[in-house]
């Protein structure tokens, strides 16, 4: 299950990587900067994905999965089995970056390597080592795309997994429904309910987008400007590093990080300014409740640590973010398109139309060797 998210919050995943910015304290002058467009009284597409039955079904499926016992077995890969190997692969004889790895887990035929690669660990026991070459989609990443690399495979162990059997009984035990019917009608409220939360924060964002469209910016603050490039640019090296690549060839000989720290810069000052303008302030009380209610959930071991860590400034922005939103989304005219996973978004469906669309949502992972990827999303899933 996606998780669910407050604006708030949402915008503090997105941006807490710019712990930099110090300028709330000074956030209210930023008027002086700019003509604020109108923001009341607007009128902002939001798009509401609609939950179906198919939906609630993959999600209690996930959820089984999750919960399934792991049972080693003595006996050949199959498909859908879960493994751990050793791999090295190489290129041309030389070592391939990021690919090799010891005591990997994962399930068969389920996306996570290149095509080509499972279907030769198939009928493999443990202890027993294989070699095979497979080339990589053409447009893979850009560096191996189309090239052929060997690799040598040495399989650990085979596994199962059992699910537990999915009745009256199991809801009781994990979530204290009597039944399943009652547990699934909850779970699709649950769902509704963050889909829709998500929906108006993404409505927000375009709202945003709108407005600073129609501001007149006659000056940035140099500071504010100054702070937003060296935290761009921090982000941009260690990105770069991540694929391993050159600055340049990520970002393009045209890309100009001023522009991009001042249109940076653009959301903050209108945010501000509106506050401003609406006597919308973040006391010193509500950041310390706001850090005792998260600082678990970022793996932290007290209020003051999250403070510190991201930053006072930049988490009071955050939270001043969230009460703008909300004035927005209280003070403008949303006109909600409905769709379902499985429906191309073009016209708005009326509640009749819906009754007839049923859909769910497949994610197709297209990934290979980015171990770390992989396991941080196995993490969100078992929190979830």
């Amino acid at each position: 299950m996606k998780k669910k998210i407050l604006i708030s919050t949402l915008l503090l995943a997105s941006s807490l990587t710019m712990t930099g910015w110090t300028g709330f304290e000074s956030a209210d002058s930023y008027g002086e900067y700019l003509t604020l467009g109108e923001y009341t009284g607007r009128k902002v597409e939001r798009n509401i994905t609609t939950i179906t039955d198919d939906d609630i079904q993959a999600e209690i499926q996930n959820e089984l999965y999750y919960s399934a016992e792991i049972k080693e077995l003595d006996r050949a890969a199959q498909s859908g089995d879960i493994v751990n190997i050793d791999f090295d692969g190489t290129l041309n004889g030389e070592a391939l970056e990021d690919g090799s790895a010891s005591d990997y887990e994962y399930a068969l035929d389920t996306g996570s390597m290149i095509d080509g690669f499972d279907e030769n660990l198939i009928g493999l026991k443990a202890g027993e080592t294989t070699e095979f070459d497979v080339t990589f989609p053409d447009d893979y990443n850009g560096v191996l795309d189309g090239q052929t690399a060997h690799f040598t495979v040495t399989m650990n162990s085979v596994s199962e997994q059992i699910l537990p059997e999915y009745n009256d009984a199991y809801v009781k035990e994990a979530h204290g429904y009597n039944t399943t019917s009652e547990y699934e009608a909850a779970l699709k409220t649950d769902l509704q309910a963050m889909y829709d939360e998500e929906a108006s924060s993404a409505a927000v964002s375009d709202l945003l987008s709108e407005i600073i469209e129609d501001t007149t910016f006659d000056n940035y603050p140099e500071d504010l400007v100054q702070e937003m490039a060296a935290s761009i640019e921090s982000d941009n090296a260690s990105f770069a590093e991540q694929l391993g690549l050159d600055l340049s060839d990520l970002l393009g000989e045209d890309y100009d990080v001023e522009e991009d720290a001042k249109s940076q810069a653009e959301e903050r000052m209108v945010v501000s300014a509106i506050a401003a303008k609406e006597n919308l302030t973040v006391s010193d009380e509500e950041l310390k409740s706001y850090a005792e209610d998260n600082y678990a959930d970022y793996e932290l071991e007290s209020a003051d640590d999250f403070i510190e860590y991201y930053g006072e400034e930049s988490l009071k922005y955050e939270l001043l973010y969230s009460k703008v939103a909300e004035f927005l989304i209280a003070n403008t005219e949303f006109e909600d398109v409905f769709y379902d996973s499985d429906l191309e978004l073009s016209d708005a469906l009326s509640e009749e139309d819906l009754e007839n669309f049923e859909g769910d949502e497949n994610e197709e992972l297209e990934i290979f060797d980015d171990l770390d990827e992989e396991d941080d999303a196995e993490e969100s899933a078992e929190e979830d």
